[in-house]
């Protein structure tokens, strides 16, 4: 998978408003094989190997500047090691085709009581 793109999926906080933080255009809604997690003020999410296990999100494209990545990074807690971004398949709802996208990752261990089964945060 190749290490550059200038999509980005969102499934918490910056729902609906991505394009309020940073240079981005709404594309389409998407869906991430993944478990979504409460946290509180946010969502995490972590990878899954079961196709059942559904993250329902956003995805924007982004201006192509590092700099918009940095500004994303220290909002999601990178930094403090609170989040990772990875490069993951995104299926998208609209053209129904996957497609590369970051996302950010809860980098902690997560009581599966705080899960959302929904796959929608919010």
């Amino acid at each position: 998978m190749s290490k550059q793109t200038n999509l980005i999926f969102v499934y918490g906080t910056l729902m609906g408003n991505l394009d309020k933080h940073v240079p981005a255009r709404f594309k389409d809604l998407g869906e991430y094989q993944g478990k979504l997690y409460d946290l509180g003020a946010c969502p995490g999410v972590h990878p899954s190997d079961n196709e059942k296990d559904i993250v329902k999100g956003e995805v924007f494209e982004l201006d192509s500047s590092e700099h918009t990545l940095r500004i994303l990074d220290y909002y999601e807690g990178v930094p403090s090691g609170l989040y990772r971004r990875e490069l993951v398949r995104i299926n998208l709802a609209q053209c129904k085709m996957a497609i590369n996208c970051w996302i950010y990752l809860f980098n902690h261990k997560v009581d599966e009581k705080y899960r959302i089964k929904s796959g929608l945060w919010n």
